[in-house]
């Protein structure tokens, strides 16, 4: 799987060209709505374990919803990994 939103759609169909089995995917609103839901299943009921890293524990409690009139929808916030070089 990889990610084909914006400029990642030209990435997957390079690797694809390359011979790199890969399946494009837009990681759109509602695509990572539904991920995240998923996920949050699966943790709860133990399915999953997360590693006992602090920055990705962060991350992960960093995500929540917003309640509108039309329903609810995920918030993602821009997370900035501190171990990361890049400035």
């Amino acid at each position: 799987w990889g990610d084909s939103t914006g400029i990642g759609d030209v990435i997957v169909e390079d690797l694809q060209r390359a011979g790199v089995p890969m399946i494009a995917y837009p990681f759109s609103r509602p695509a990572k709505q539904q991920i995240m839901e998923r996920l949050a299943a699966a943790i709860q009921q133990r399915k999953v374990g997360i590693p006992r890293d602090s920055v990705l524990r962060a991350e992960l409690e960093s995500f929540g919803y917003e309640y509108t009139a039309s329903g609810s929808s995920l918030w993602t916030p821009t997370f900035a990994d501190p171990r990361s070089t890049n400035s």
